[in-house]
């Protein structure tokens, strides 16, 4: 199974979404969870990962169908040898689970370890990395997944659950 995650903050909680599917080509949810948790901190410049991981973890708790691949709306790396998001979730679950970061903003420290993609008719690129599995290999499934715009439609879905 393969989730992808998306968080969206609210004044006083954080809204979780995750999808559920079982292959990159599927054009429908397995499932999908949604939770509220409260907020883990203000944003510190350079240490996302502090306010973000707790609420991944909050969500991931819920699912009870094992985890090949998890997607997040966040770089895995920040730049060669720097984590972001993706690694702490990766060391978090023992790194059992390969993290494949989405991130649809470019962070420019991170150009030496992002594949850029461009899907569809876009000419804006998403920019992926990835721990546990190779971000080339990442890339080329991210490319696979249903959807003729610039995100898939089931990280897009993601998007939209977190913030409904």
């Amino acid at each position: 199974m393969i989730i992808c995650i998306d968080v969206h903050y609210r004044d006083d909680f954080a809204q979780v979404a995750g999808v559920l599917f079982k292959d990159w080509t599927d054009e429908e949810a397995y499932k999908t969870y949604t939770i509220q948790t409260p907020l883990a901190g203000e944003y510190e410049p350079g240490k996302f990962y502090k306010r973000e991981l707790p609420a991944l973890l909050a969500l991931l708790r819920e699912v009870s169908e094992p985890l090949d691949f998890i997607l997040v709306d966040s770089y895995v790396y920040l730049g060669k040898d720097k984590p972001g998001l993706g690694v702490y979730l990766y060391e978090v679950l023992d790194v059992k689970v390969p993290v494949i970061g989405l991130a649809k903003n470019h962070f420019r420290a991170a150009e030496e370890v992002e594949v850029r993609l461009l899907r569809g008719d876009s000419s804006k690129a998403l920019f992926v990395t990835a721990i546990g599995c190779e971000a080339t290999w990442a890339t080329d499934r991210i490319k696979e997944m249903a959807g003729d715009y610039r995100l898939p439609n089931l990280v897009k879905l993601a998007d939209q659950l977190s913030k409904a």
